[in-house]
């Protein structure tokens, strides 16, 4: 991992509510205790909500 995954993660621990981090890479945060997606998750997910 390097410097700047690490401070999004950091930062990320700090929001109380957050679902998850959002990115193109996802094997950098392979250790990150938060979920991360990339982006083409996180619009099918809003798109199977917005659905109901």
């Amino acid at each position: 991992m390097d410097f700047e995954n690490a401070i999004q993660i950091f930062c990320a621990h700090q929001i109380k509510k957050i679902d998850g981090i959002i990115t193109r890479n996802i094997k950098d945060f392979s250790t990150s205790e938060i979920d991360v997606f990339t982006l083409d998750e996180v619009i099918i997910y809003i798109n199977k909500k917005l659905k109901k």
